[in-house]
């Protein structure tokens, strides 16, 4: 259950993962890997935690363990992946 993903971003801000707006997981509409606190902070949503990569470009999610679809499915690292090739 869970996993890690590794998504790659180019320069568009929209494409950075810590910033970007909620996704689609087959079809449906879900929640975000992060969130942002009522003081402006990214914190941990679907991911329970993430690393940045040397060049900052390259971030690695950890996701949270039990999240499910709406399906009951556990959310996995695929389905994250799906969403963002989507």
């Amino acid at each position: 259950p869970g996993g890690s993903i590794v998504v790659a971003t180019n320069s568009d801000p929209l494409a950075n993962p810590l910033v970007a707006g909620d996704f689609w997981v087959h079809g449906l509409y879900a929640e975000t890997l992060t969130s942002v606190s009522p003081t402006g902070e990214i914190i941990p949503f679907l991911a329970e935690r993430w690393e940045v990569g040397p060049d900052a470009t390259t971030y690695t999610f950890t996701l949270r363990d039990g999240v499910r679809l709406h399906n009951g499915r556990l959310l996995t690292a695929d389905d994250v992946k799906w969403s963002l090739d989507w």
